[in-house]
This record gives C-alpha cells, structure tokens and sequence, in this order.
C-alpha cells in the first residue's frame, strides 16, 4: 500500500484578510455586530494568526475602543443581517446601519468605491465586458 501525501493547503495572506475586513468587518466570539479595526492596531501576531487561521486569535483593539479576545470575517449571510458597531461607525465617521460597509452606498463612498452599489460591471473584468458587448 502506498502512502499518499497530505495535502498542502495554501493559506491566504494577511494583507488579504486585512484588505477584506476593512470592507466586510469583523465580529467577535458574540457574533452581535459588525466591528472595525485600524490597520495600526493590527500586531506581528495578530497577522501570524490571520495566515494560520484565517481569524485573529489573541486580544485586538476594535475601532471603537473595546478589546475583544478575537475577531473572524464572517459569511456573507451573518454580514448582511448584522448591524455595524455604533462606536465603530462614530469612530470612523460612517454611517450606523446593518451590513458590511461595502454593501451601503454612504459607506462605499468613503471607502472610495462606486457609490452604485457595483454590480455585474464592476465584478466583471474589463476583457470579460468588451466580449459582451460593452
């Protein structure tokens, strides 16, 4: 019987899962709200954790000032229906509402993205468009 080889994962960056919560936010073990976190407050060990595990697994400094033991991005159903942080928005100067930023026209503005929500267009590269017709 020959032995087959365990499969190697190939884990994703930090710099990705930091690009993608500064969108889509973050929730704590409370799963409650939709939080923020500066990209200061992101540690050696806090980026070690996110290639390992794809969540922070020690204590992080939220936008609003509170620390929560750990923060992972969650799925984009648990994004859609969570409200954001009160103090995180207030301390971001974004507007209070449910959802991951990117998906609210007032906050995609601040984050420099369209202000139309995107859509097809904007997931769409620009070779896939010209062969559409566009």
């Amino acid at each position: 019987m020959t032995m087959q080889p365990e499969p190697v994962l190939c884990l994703e960056s930090a710099e990705e899962f930091i690009s993608i919560g500064r969108v889509d936010w973050y929730v704590t073990k409370s799963w409650r709200k939709l939080h923020a976190v500066r990209d200061e407050d992101w540690t050696g060990e806090h980026r070690a954790d996110m290639e390992q595990e794809w969540a922070v697994l020690s204590p992080v400094r939220l936008a609003c000032g509170r620390v929560a033991a750990s923060v992972c991005i969650p799925g984009m159903f648990s994004r859609m229906g969570a409200e954001r942080c009160k103090g995180c928005c207030r301390a971001l100067g974004y507007p209070q509402g449910k959802g991951s930023p990117k998906n609210d026209d007032a906050c995609r503005v601040l984050l420099g993205l369209p202000a139309d929500g995107g859509g097809l267009c904007e997931v769409l590269g620009d070779e896939e468009r010209s062969e559409e017709g566009e």
